[in-house]
């Protein structure tokens, strides 16, 4: 079924003062029911995870006329919708809908076709946010990862960074980097290494405990180079 993906990724976005983010480990049960293949399923470690609750239903643009208008077996996607309002009437719990920050939905189409037949406004939406580069961030993630910064992850530390010149020599620099940015630039001089032959890089963070006080420093000056 085509979504315009664009108009529910703003909808998501436009909503998410009111996102919290929670912990992927208590959809474990529903991640296990449902279709495999999806990474955020699959690897939900490589995800931030924010509920919103009370979305807008409608703005997830599936009915169930849509689902079964070209789909392979009309019969089957209404026999799932039917099903879902069934066990609702058994007093089944409400099972949120998934669905990724660039506004795909991954889990819960019949869900949200059955909310839309008995009337329903809002539905509870889980929004997962690519945060690590396995789960190649793009620029819909990125906004949403600038709105909750991890402190953890966003703090900057003094990086040494050397690498090798086209000339064999090694040059370096010092730089306050987060965690993910030292990442990158690590990544980006291992493939100019690899490109150009050159000797692989180091970026690798400064303990500043065990870097010598200016009093430490002098006496070792002046031990290698007497006045």
């Amino acid at each position: 079924m085509y979504q315009d993906t664009e108009k529910i990724a703003e909808a998501l976005w436009d909503k998410r003062d009111r996102a919290v983010e929670v912990d992927p480990a208590q959809f474990e049960e529903m991640f296990g029911r449902a279709e495999p293949g999806w990474d955020p399923f699959d690897f939900p470690e490589n995800y931030r995870w924010f509920l919103i609750k009370d979305f807008p239903v409608k703005d997830l643009d599936v009915t169930l006329a849509r689902l079964m208008k070209d789909a392979r077996d009309p019969g089957q996607e209404k026999f799932q919708h039917d099903r879902i309002i069934e066990l609702w009437k058994k007093g089944r719990p409400f099972w949120p809908v998934f669905v990724t920050a660039t506004g795909i939905i991954a889990d819960g189409y019949h869900r949200t076709a059955a909310h839309r037949t008995l009337g329903h406004k809002t539905v509870d939406v889980v929004v997962s946010v690519a945060s690590k580069r396995e789960a190649y961030p793009l620029h819909q993630d990125e906004l949403w990862l600038e709105a909750f910064p991890k402190e953890e992850k966003e703090m900057k530390h003094l990086y040494s960074i050397e690498f090798f010149t086209e000339n064999g020599e090694v040059d370096g620099y010092f730089a306050h980097l987060t965690e993910r940015q030292a990442e990158d630039v690590k990544d980006r001089l291992k493939k100019a290494a690899d490109m150009y032959e050159l000797g692989q890089p180091r970026v690798f963070k400064v303990d500043l405990n065990e870097t010598p006080d200016f009093k430490t420093l002098m006496e070792a000056i002046e031990e290698r180079y007497p006045s």
